[in-house]
Formats: structure tokens, sequence, C-alpha cells
């Protein structure tokens, strides 16, 4: 969706990594919009109407990318992201504080001023006391994305795996959880002064169900069918008897009755349905992120909402795959048409691997889907030691990687997990046989911090590092005994079967994909629309194509596909000239 109403400006949400707010409609949002990594600010006085007033950009001072805000007034507010970066602003400019990881940190929570907790990757957890901040030991390996506490002694933690820790009596303890998908959000119901029953808990997932904790253990509670929680918020009814409300990506409301979600209204109005007064958002309960909402297209019905594509891939009768975010997934025959496929998922996509047997392999968003010839998708994740990026292979090989370094291999059961020697996440695999396995990965520039990036590879027996380079690397792919990996900063490397080498290729976008056809025929695609191919003396680019950053590539014998943000699906006959 847009934000577009009552004075704020239109905003792509991918780039938006957090909102916060104070009391008196002081609000902020921090990302990387344009390569920025500045901050925005929204200043709303009481008494004033927020058509008048507007956001302005604050320079952070820092290069990282920015997941996570907080704040306890005008005067102090925190920020997180990549690298461990922390950054502070004291009501007159932001600076960089010292950060005792260099992991990144997904969300920020505090009581006071000098009470606040920073979780992020592979179970990082910091406390910061009012003087700085000190590591503190969560008991887990897991990726943590939310951390959010009642107010009093108690704060909770969630993440990747289905992972729940609570945090009491001065120390954290793991909580069973009845779920292993990965839990994204956190959100307590505010407590009435006074209130002395346990704090009401939710977990919020991407995919799967969200849990609810009523003092004693956690319980599922399953989404309504057809709904639509790849952006979830919840707060508590203004009126009646108070339930708990939760809108979906598309502004319906839901209400929680008898551990289930009833459909209560809503769609595009449903938030003037809820608070038609902007400035009332603090008076009736609803949350400051969502006034003023304006849900994204597509959601009445008549038109799907073009999907953020980040997978594709060619099967060997000439159909296509592509995947992307909200689990799209669709399917072209080869007519140059492409139709949705409906998957039991809501997962943010990030791959997809057609064999040429039929058989299919989804992963992104924490989820791992099969599909063997014409029969139905299968949950596929067991084994897996960490987060799936990405799925590739061929006929008898078939391999996932992703978070902390994780290679795993398909048993014909389950995943295998092997040592890769790396902790760094992993973003691609290619498999040709012959002891020819690849994988790439890397972490971006942050301000803690270069990029790393590192070329894995498989030689039948064992992982090793190939090679490793100062670029976080997206893509790989090859043919005809060479191979080719692309990243960010237009990072080439190039394996010619003996040795690898970096080339230049005449940009300094960042690059997503890549796919070989052979010696004289590679194609790299990426940001701003840049596409390019290598003819085997020189690269060219291929102009005219579109400006929408594009995020995946594959090819097959007579034409070539490429997938990007905005539902961007564009294919070319291989023998064109570019």
């Amino acid at each position: 969706g847009t934000v577009a109403a009552h004075g704020f400006i239109n905003l792509q949400p991918t780039l938006i990594a957090a909102l916060t707010g104070s009391d008196g409609g002081d609000l902020q949002w921090l990302g990387n919009a344009s390569g920025t990594k500045d901050f925005m600010h929204f200043q709303l006085k009481a008494g004033d109407h927020p058509a008048l007033k507007g956001w302005s950009s604050v320079p952070s001072g820092s290069d990282a990318d920015l997941t996570a805000i907080w704040g306890s007034g005008a005067s102090d507010v925190w920020a997180a992201g990549t690298g461990g970066t922390l950054v502070h602003f004291d009501g007159h400019g932001w600076a960089a504080v010292a950060s005792p990881t260099r992991r990144t940190l997904r969300s920020l929570w505090g009581r006071a001023h000098d009470a606040l907790w920073a979780v992020g990757d592979r179970g990082t957890m910091l406390r910061f006391d009012g003087q700085g901040w000190s590591e503190q030991p969560s008991g887990v390996r897991e990726d943590l994305f939310a951390v959010a506490g009642s107010g009093t002694d108690e704060v909770w933690a969630v993440g990747a795996a289905g992972v729940t820790l609570r945090y009491m009596g001065g120390r954290w303890t793991r909580v069973e959880s009845p779920t292993i998908q990965t839990l994204r959000e956190l959100w307590i119901p505010p407590r009435a002064a006074g209130e002395t029953a346990p704090p009401e808990v939710w977990a919020i997932a991407f995919a799967g169900p969200n849990l609810r904790w009523q003092g004693t253990r956690w319980e599922a509670m399953p989404r309504p069918p057809g709904s639509r929680f790849a952006v979830f918020e919840a707060w508590r009814a203004p009126d009646g008897d108070g339930a708990t409300l939760a809108l979906d990506r598309c502004g319906t409301v839901y209400r929680e009755h008898d551990k289930r979600w009833v459909e209560s209204g809503g769609g595009p109005a449903a938030l003037q349905m809820v608070s038609p007064d902007p400035l009332a958002g603090d008076r009736v309960g609803l949350p400051a992120s969502l006034v003023g909402l304006t849900p994204r297209a597509g959601c009445d019905g008549t038109q799907g909402a073009p999907p953020v594509l980040r997978g594709l891939s060619s099967a060997g009768n000439g159909a296509a795959w592509a995947v992307g975010l909200g689990g799209a997934v669709l399917r072209s025959e080869g007519a140059g048409t492409w139709e949705p496929v409906e998957v039991p998922t809501q997962a943010d996509l990030e791959s997809v691997w057609a064999g040429e047997s039929g058989e299919v392999w989804l992963a992104g968003g924490g989820a791992v889907l099969r599909r063997v010839a014409a029969g139905p998708w299968v949950p596929a994740a067991d084994g897996l030691g960490a987060w799936a990026h990405a799925v590739g292979g061929r006929v008898d090989e078939v391999w996932a990687v992703g978070e902390q370094g994780m290679v795993a291999r398909w048993t014909g059961t389950r995943w295998k997990t092997l040592p890769s020697g790396t902790t760094l996440p992993l973003r691609a695999v290619w498999a040709s046989g012959r002891g020819r396995t690849f994988a790439v990965g890397g972490q971006e520039a942050s301000g803690a911090g270069g990029a790393r990036g590192v070329v894995l590879r498989f030689d039948g027996r064992r992982w090793s590092v190939a090679t490793t380079t100062d670029a976080a690397l997206r893509g790989v792919h090859g043919a005809d005994g060479e191979v080719w990996a692309v990243g960010e900063k237009g990072t080439v490397l190039h394996f010619d079967g003996r040795r690898w080498s970096r080339v230049e290729a005449g940009t300094h976008e960042d690059l997503n994909g890549v796919w070989v056809g052979g010696r004289n025929e590679v194609w790299v695609v990426g940001r701003q629309g840049t596409s390019l191919r290598f003819d085997g003396r020189a690269w060219q680019p291929a102009t005219g194509l579109t400006r929408n950053h594009l995020l995946a590539i594959t090819g097959a014998a007579t034409a070539i596909r490429v997938a990007g943000v905005n539902g961007t699906l564009l294919v070319r006959p291989r023998a064109a000239a570019p």
C-alpha cells in the first residue's frame, strides 16, 4: 500500500523499515529510500490538521540499512540496523553509538530511556542501561525479529523457526512454541492502570497461525480462509467488548472471536470506519502507523496487486515459473502468458527451481515447498538448520542454501545439512554435477564494517570457500565449464575452470541475477532496469526494457525471461541481438 492521505507522502512500503511516534503526533520512519539511508520526520502539533504538515528528511549519519526504531520522546529516539549499527537522536541530531555486536539488529523496544532491548541475527540480544549497550545471553542461535514488553519487568522476543523467549526475574528463558514458522512481530495490548491480570501477548507469523499468550502457554490462532495477513496490525476495539481487531494488507478488519478470526468488515474504507478522525488515533487505540494508510492496489477483487517477483526458473518442457512476495507463484507454458498458481503459503518467496522431471521447489520467507509432477504442494523444510533463501540443483541433486552459511542436500525424505566453511548468509545456488556445485552470498556494507562476499564450491565430497570479494553476491550460474557470479555495486566474478577473477562490466548498479547460455552468451540484470550481455568480447547494454529493478533471470533453448518489482516479467528470443 501507499501512505498518501492526511498529509503523508507517497512512499514505497518495501523501503520503510519501521515507524514510531509519541503521544503528541511526532512520527518518524526510517529506511533506505533511494539509497539515502536518511530518516523522515513528521511533526503534528495538537490542534493542527495533519494535511498542514509534512515529512522532512533528517540525515542519520550512517550508511547502514536501518531496520528498527524506538523512542521515549521527541529528544530520545534510537535506531538500529545492519552490522550492529546503533544511532541515537537527542532532539538536535543523530549520532552513532558504540555497539557490542556486528550482527544485524532487527527490533528495538524500551520501557524507559534507560531500559532498552535490541535483538537480531543469530540470537543476538543487547541491553541498554542508560550508560551503554551490552550483549546478553539469549540461549538461542536462531535469528530474532521482534522484541516487546508489557511495561513491567516482562519482555518477549520471537524469531526464526518459531522461537519464543521470555524475560522474567532477570534472565531469558525459551518458551515452548506450537509452530516452526518464522515469527516476525510482537503485539502486546496496553494495560489499564492497576490491572493485575497477566498481559496478553501476540506473536505474528508471515505464514501459518499467529500465536496468543494468555498467561501459561501459547495458543495457535489459525488465519481466516482467504485472509491476506502479509502485513498484520492489531489493536483493541474502541467500543463494545474490547475485542482484539486485526487488519490485513487489503484493509479488511477481523475480530477475534472464540479463538478464531471472524471478518468484521473493512476493505479500502476500513480505517475510516474505525477512526474517521486521523487525530483520534490515540483516543481509540488505533496504531499510529495505520492512520491515513490506504491499502495497496488490487484489493478490490478486480485485479491482483503487482507482486514483487524475486525468483525465476525454466523447466525442461519450455514452461517457466516465477515467485515473489506474499506467496506469489506464476507459471507460463511458453506462450508468453503467465497464470497464477495457488500455493499453501503467504511467505515472501525468494527462489524457485523446476527440474526436468516436473519436480518444482519453492523457498523463502521461512517456507520450503515441493511439488512432484502435478501433485499437491507439500511443506519440505525438515532438517534445515536455518532460513533457506534459495533452492537449486539437477536431476539427482537438490540443494538449499540460506542464513548462517547453511547448505543442505535433499535425501529424498528430508534435508541433510553439511559444513559450508562460512557463516555468511547464502543467496543463490547452482549445480551442474561432476563436482561443480556453487553457492554465493555475503554481508552487505554497514556502518560497522565493509561488505563481504563469498563463493563456495562443492567438489562431490565437501564444501569449501572458492573465493571471497568485497561485495555481497546475489546470483550464480554457469555453462560450458565456466561459472559467473554477480552482486552489489556492479560486481561480476568469472571462473574459467581454473581460477576466479573480477570482471569490469561497465556498471555500478547492484546486480541481482545472472544466466549463462554459453561462453559467448552471459546475461546479468539488476537495479534500475540494468540488463547487460557479454558476447565473449565485451559487455553491451540491452536498452529500453524497463526502469524497474530486475531481480531474477532465467533462460531456455528459445527464450530468456526476466522478473522484478511491480510484477515485471519480460521475455526475449535468444536469437535477438542485444
